[in-house]
């Protein structure tokens, strides 16, 4: 008598438990992310939105070389060696993160959205390139799509302006 897995064609279960679709020819992560492309691309033809891009990507911190304590993030030395000591330098791939949708309003406002299953589930890596993304790009929104059995809920996390105010220090 044969395993489970043989049974089922060694395949393992997916780490989130999502289920990838396959919608026009595109494959997305996840039912909730598809379900989100197919609403996007009815706000389109609608005319609600001006357009969208499909897994935007934004770099958060460039590729990099480091040598005699400097960094380099432009290398034109094709062979990775330091401009200083001449000795063979290691390459730092960058850090990318990927959203789900950029959305372009009509009001040329630009939102990126990020779609999360039930519940909202998000992992310590999301949440740091969260920060990074915020930090590097303060001129967009990231929005949380949190899909729930009932359909999508939209979470914009902004932070409460700070004001800075000048205090007194007496004696």
């Amino acid at each position: 008598m044969g395993t489970f897995r043989s049974l089922i064609g060694n395949r393992k279960p997916n780490k989130y438990r999502n289920h990838s679709v396959k919608i026009d020819g595109i494959r997305f992560a996840s039912k909730g992310e598809g379900k989100r492309y197919l609403e996007l691309k009815d706000m389109l033809a609608k005319k609600e939105i001006k357009q969208f891009e499909l897994q935007p990507e934004f770099i958060l911190l460039p590729r990099y070389w480091k040598c005699c304590k400097k960094v380099y993030t432009d290398q034109t030395d094709k062979k990775n060696r330091c401009p200083i000591c001449g000795q063979q330098m290691a390459t730092n791939r960058p850090i990318i993160y990927r959203a789900d949708f950029r959305i372009i309003h009509n009001n040329d406002r630009v939102s990126i959205e990020d779609v999360k299953g039930t519940g909202g589930f998000t992992t310590p890596d999301f949440e740091n390139k969260k920060k990074w993304f915020e930090f590097r790009y303060p001129e967009l929104t990231l929005e949380i799509v949190k899909r729930s059995g009932k359909g999508m809920e939209m979470f914009c996390e902004t932070q409460p302006e700070v004001k800075e105010t000048e205090t007194d220090i007496t004696d």
